[in-house]
């Protein structure tokens, strides 16, 4: 997942049918928005040691959604698709660490449960069972 204003860097190889790198075929490469609207293209790209490797830097402003990276070569599309959202980090985290078995024979289980901020830390509150 990538946020609006991060790069989003790609890798394309072209091989024959033995999985060997092909370095004299040209690739077509293009990404598609969330609204599925063409944003860039590189044609007629030529593997530097078998590899093509381009570069997208998104807006701040990015459409939302997912995205479609497209490569042709040798008359064949190849399609890798990746999103782009807003997302926030958790304020925090909590871990609940169980018993790997419980029995019908016993009324309690004993848990341990841990709560981390954002950055590891660990965060006081108060935990109410039902």
């Amino acid at each position: 997942m990538y946020k609006p204003g991060e790069k989003v860097q790609l890798r394309a190889v072209v091989v024959n049918p033995s999985l060997v790198p092909n370095y004299n075929t040209p690739i077509d490469i293009h990404i598609k928005d969330g609204n599925e609207k063409r944003v860039i293209e590189w044609t007629k790209l030529y593997p530097k040691n078998g590899v093509i490797a381009e570069e997208l830097q998104l807006s701040a402003q990015s459409v939302s959604g997912n995205w479609t990276i497209v490569a042709a070569a040798l008359g064949r599309n190849t399609t890798k698709a990746f999103t782009v959202a807003d997302y926030v980090l958790p304020t925090f985290n909590v871990e609940v660490v169980l018993p790997t078995y419980a029995t019908r024979n016993r009324s309690e289980v004993t848990a341990t449960v841990k709560a981390f901020d954002a950055n590891g830390k660990a965060v006081k509150g108060d935990l109410t069972l039902e």
